[in-house]
């Protein structure tokens, strides 16, 4: 088949001025967006089906309009709202593994409006030291599955599905830390790297009877 020749050609904001050296076997082009930037290694195939339509200031452009649009950009509930589509969406973010990695997703009607998570967030109790909780842990991101709660409850909605028995006595990790007067971050940090070690974390309660002289 014979290789279509593109140069002069517009797509969107692109215009093709010469081929540029392939990808494999991918014809790519060199192209000047209506801004002034130029691009190059743009594949035929993405000009062609509308994939490549600008040198990336659109995406920019709008993603600047929505910040402008709602005006939240830097406060902590906008923040909150990144942080939750990263974990579902973005494979190179460290936490994607536990959530989007376990099919953990966003709602549409939030990943496609954050006006939407901030209507929810206001009418369900947001307060700037309170933190977005699912009540089913292997549930996704959505209203019916979401609520306000502050971080130490939080922790302890983590923590209370694993606990430890001894002598008998059966506590949460939280529990034992605040009877033994030990940092419960410290404790579950040592525990939640345990239960991933042994493939135990989707278990909705990991139990550990452990046998042990004094205090933990």
């Amino acid at each position: 088949m014979k290789k279509r020749n593109l140069v002069g050609d517009r797509f969107g904001k692109l215009v093709v001025l010469a081929e540029a050296k392939n990808n494999g076997k991918n014809t790519a082009w060199f192209c000047q967006c209506d801004c002034g930037k130029k691009k190059s290694g743009v594949l035929t195939y993405n000009l062609i089906a509308g994939k490549s339509k600008s040198c990336g200031c659109v995406r920019a452009d709008k993603m600047g309009s929505l910040a402008r649009t709602h005006g939240d950009s830097g406060t902590r509930l906008y923040q909150i709202y990144k942080g939750i589509k990263q974990r579902c969406r973005n494979k190179n973010n460290p936490a994607y593994q536990y959530y989007g990695g376990k099919g953990v997703s966003i709602c549409e009607e939030w990943e496609q409006d954050y006006l939407e998570f901030k209507k929810w967030a206001n009418e369900n109790s947001y307060s700037e030291s309170g933190t977005i909780d699912r009540i089913d842990p292997n549930g996704n991101y959505c209203p019916k599955n979401c609520r306000w709660v502050s971080i130490r409850k939080q922790q302890n909605n983590k923590l209370n599905s694993m606990f430890v028995i001894i002598d008998g006595e059966k506590l949460t990790i939280a529990e034992w830390a605040d009877k033994n007067k030990t940092n419960k971050q410290t404790m579950y940090s040592t525990f939640y790297r345990l239960i991933f070690q042994l493939g135990l974390e989707n278990r909705e309660i990991v139990g550990f009877e452990l046998k042990l002289k004094g205090r933990i």
